[in-house]
């Protein structure tokens, strides 16, 4: 399967970036994709994916389908402003995930 950002989707790369060790940064531009693994409760996924869809600009009906399809990469490129403030939200939310820049 191929993510709408052209990355393959394979359980593979889901490991690595488990593990920390993948690295998916555009360098001209210095935004980067964010990881998202699992919602700690229920109503995690709403809170989450309407605090996605309000700090990337992307559709309701995108952060929607990548919530209810954990764990899954973010389809939408970060700037580091947007992903410090998306990491604080879904923490809130009590969504675990993370950012991709290592």
């Amino acid at each position: 399967m191929v993510h709408p950002l052209g990355i393959r989707s394979h359980p593979y790369l889901i490991t690595r970036l488990r593990l920390g060790n993948y690295c998916i940064v555009d360098e001209r531009t210095g935004r980067s994709l964010y990881f998202i693994e699992r919602a700690l409760i229920s109503d995690a996924i709403f809170e989450g994916a309407n605090a996605i869809a309000r700090i990337t600009g992307c559709s309701l009906t995108l952060a929607r389908k990548t919530m209810n399809n954990l764990p899954q990469i973010l389809p939408v490129w970060l700037y580091p402003n947007q992903a410090h403030r998306l990491i604080k939200e879904l923490k809130n939310a009590l969504v675990v995930s993370h950012l991709i820049n290592h």
